[in-house]
């Protein structure tokens, strides 16, 4: 203190206010399984540049800049929580849901029509998509369980039934 003068103290407010509102948005995301990875997509208007987009997909778990991806079918949408910060803007929040529904299971399959010859022969069905995780079950005539055999013949009409049976991305 300088001689002959009594301390004081005090305190002054310094206030900066942010710019504003980050202003973001995300669209829901429902598709149809197609093997591969699908995450949300947040779009950034406010500002034009310098934003963190965090994401998380509990509502009280960490923060974190790795966007989820869903690939396989799940029994109902995947919720992803996002954050968008920048510098001198007061943070946004939001949410988007991902939805993977399954894929319908391909084939092809074909009558058989022949001459008697003494052989076995059964009707041709093959599973184009998936090319895995799929099985065909048979019945035929009047059997009322099904099979992974696909009955044979050597003579006769019959009408031979098959079911497809998908995995868990793949409606049967």
């Amino acid at each position: 203190t300088a001689s002959g003068y009594k301390t004081e103290t005090g305190s002054a407010t310094i206030e900066i206010n942010p710019i504003g509102t980050v202003e973001c948005s995300a669209d829901d995301v429902s598709v149809t399984y197609d093997g591969d990875p699908h995450g949300i997509g947040v779009q950034v208007t406010t500002p034009t540049s310098g934003s963190t987009i965090e994401y998380r997909t509990d509502p009280t778990a960490e923060w974190t800049s790795t966007n989820p991806t869903v690939t396989d079918v799940t029994d109902e949408a995947v919720t992803v929580y996002y954050r968008v910060s920048a510098p001198g803007y007061t943070a946004a929040t939001g949410s988007a849901d991902i939805l993977i529904t399954p894929a319908t299971i391909t084939y092809t399959a074909e009558d058989f029509t022949t001459t008697y010859d003494g052989g076995f022969y059964g009707i041709n069905v093959q599973v184009t998509a998936p090319t895995s995780g799929s099985s065909i079950q048979y019945r035929y005539d009047d059997e009322t369980t099904w099979s992974a055999v696909n009955p044979t013949f050597t003579t006769g009409t019959h009408t031979v039934y098959w079911k497809l049976v998908g995995d868990n991305n793949h409606t049967d």
